[in-house]
């Protein structure tokens, strides 16, 4: 986890200056990757909106290989999510109230 944590913040650095830099795609690929960490993190809404993030800006540039890799990667990160809830769901048939603890 503290690997995960310290790539957030060396992502995060460089969105910045990517984003004062002007440089749009390279902005759009660190959103992705900053949206991989968090889904591996167990961060899912923070994960969608980096990858949401992503999309719009390779939407604004045209990559479409970049749109398609975005939504293709949001989609799969809500599957997880809610396969993830179920399944622990499951797994606590004898006390289902542990889960929302």
């Amino acid at each position: 986890m503290e690997e995960w944590v310290r790539e957030q913040q060396e992502y995060g650095e460089a969105a910045k200056c990517w984003k004062i830099l002007g440089f749009p795609y390279e902005l759009a690929m660190i959103e992705y990757e900053l949206a991989v960490v968090n889904h591996n993190m167990g961060k899912i809404d923070a994960a969608n909106e980096r990858f949401e993030n992503a999309r719009e800006i390779f939407e604004k540039l045209g990559a479409r290989l970049g749109i398609e890799k975005a939504m293709a990667a949001k989609k799969a990160n809500e599957d997880l999510g809610i396969f993830s809830i179920t399944r622990l769901r499951g797994s606590l048939k004898e006390s289902s109230r542990l889960v929302f603890d």
